[in-house]
């Protein structure tokens, strides 16, 4: 197997480094999966840290990356600070536009960077007004973001495209949490292009956007004023600083 390259983007709140544990499983599980012995030549959690303090980080992203192949005895792990593309407030108020794109991730259980259709969404985002474009595959089912998981809003009730399709998102994973904390059952389901003017309300989510809503996919809209959604919206924000509070900071 050729050399492949693992990453984890993190974002730094307080010169907190926000869910550091849940992302260190996450390459972890990368790794595994390619039957990597997950031998650091640095410790994941320091390396960070350190990052953060020799830039001066408050707010920010870091990008952690690894060149492995497959059966590989030890990794090397570098970190540097990455450009960021947070949303503006009138976007969390009003939502985001959204477009449609054929593509399907080979390995969507892992975090694996594919250069060259992140040139090409790159390309479409900047030419466009769409915050996100939205993946299916060759039979119109949807399921995910270029840099985000998907979910949809029908009735009160929570779907998602089946976790083996995506990219098993940190985001993703508090919103589960979430959903289950106040009673919300989550439906995971192939969606299809087809489907998507039946349900009421569709949310993104990740890394930079945190939760985020969708205003339209193409030419479908969404109500954004949803009150489940933005119970949501408010339940991660409060994850968010109940991390940010019991981080120790770096020594």
């Amino acid at each position: 197997m050729k050399a492949v390259n693992i990453y984890e983007v993190v974002r730094v709140i307080n010169s907190a480094p926000l869910f550091l544990n849940e992302h260190h499983e996450r390459f972890e599980n990368s790794l595994k999966s390619l039957n990597v012995k997950t031998v650091y030549e640095q410790n994941f959690h320091q390396e960070i840290c350190s990052a953060i303090k020799s830039l001066g980080i408050d707010n920010g992203n870091l990008r952690i990356d690894t060149i492995v192949s497959e059966n590989t005895s030890k990794c090397v792990i570098s970190v540097k600070q990455i450009n960021h593309r947070y949303p503006e407030p009138e976007q969390y108020k009003h939502g985001i536009k959204t477009c449609l794109y054929e593509h399907e991730r080979p390995n969507p259980k892992k975090k694996i960077w594919h250069g060259k259709i992140r040139q090409k969404i790159d390309k479409i985002i900047s030419a466009t007004d769409y915050y996100e474009v939205l993946f299916y595959d060759e039979n119109c089912i949807l399921t995910e973001g270029s840099r985000s998981n998907l979910f949809f809003i029908l009735e009160n009730k929570l779907f998602t495209p089946k976790s083996e399709n995506v990219l098993p998102g940190i985001t993703r994973l508090k919103i589960f949490e979430l959903a289950m904390q106040i009673g919300i059952k989550i439906t995971e389901k192939d969606i299809s292009i087809s489907e998507i003017k039946n349900f009421d309300v569709a949310f993104i989510s990740g890394t930079s956007p945190k939760i985020l809503p969708v205003n339209t996919i193409e030419n479908v809209s969404y109500n954004v004023e949803n009150k489940l959604m933005r119970k949501l919206m408010l339940g991660f924000d409060k994850l968010i600083q109940q991390d940010i509070d019991g981080f120790k900071t770096c020594n």
